[in-house]
């Protein structure tokens, strides 16, 4: 079963963020489109999900990567 595309506006909506966020997002790649219709990006929410954890992840890493003082 194919997973349903959603729109940049649709997309902000489902993860309660402005609709230019999404979009600036996508063009510094930061998250990735599954598919484009002419100009319109369609994203897969749950995908985008994963891309956002991912640099998430990643960016806790870099800002934690010292040690860790123990109390």
């Amino acid at each position: 079963m194919s997973a349903q595309l959603l729109t940049a506006a649709e997309l902000a909506t489902d993860l309660r963020m402005h609709a230019e966020t999404v979009r600036t997002w996508h063009r510094a790649g930061r998250i990735k489109a599954e598919l484009l219709i002419g100009r319109s990006p369609r994203f897969d929410a749950a995908k985008v999900r994963k891309q956002l954890a991912k640099a998430s992840d990643a960016a806790a890493a870099r800002k934690f990567s010292g040690m860790v003082p123990t109390l």
